[in-house]
């Protein structure tokens, strides 16, 4: 039973997929949601908060504000449901980007920005991170 409902996930993510790069972003967004049922269901939270965070970045760069919106409020409801915690695994994540800035190796400053960047920003944001870092 478990090999059908990973089966399943395959096939709803191949199809999610697929949604996206044609741009039928309804479709794309109806795909999330059957996903975070299932994901819910199965208690899969970590798999499913980075499911939702980028749907939600992925619709909401394609002018699907409501859509983008939607996935936002359920990833939300799963911090909520899966009784996550503030820990300080977060404060220690950001302490690499304070050591760079205090350092001489403005190359390693520079490639710590562009990959938090490309990791957690917008394509139109990238000016931002490096004013963030001067500021």
């Amino acid at each position: 039973m478990a090999t059908g409902r990973v089966h399943g996930v395959q096939r709803v993510l191949a199809k999610l997929d697929s949604s996206l790069k044609a741009g039928n972003y309804y479709e794309a967004h109806q795909m999330y949601r059957t996903l975070y049922f299932r994901y819910l269901a199965q208690k899969k939270y970590t798999d499913l908060l980075d499911l939702l965070f980028d749907g939600a970045i992925v619709l909401l760069q394609h002018n699907q504000q409501a859509s983008g919106a939607d996935l936002a409020i359920l990833l939300v409801a799963v911090l909520s449901k899966s009784g996550a915690v503030v820990s300080d695994e977060y404060v220690l994540e950001k302490l690499p980007k304070h050591h760079f800035l205090y350092s001489t190796d403005g190359f390693g400053c520079a490639s710590l920005l562009v990959e938090i960047h490309k990791m957690r920003g917008y394509a139109a944001e990238v000016d931002l991170f490096i004013a963030q870092a001067v500021l």
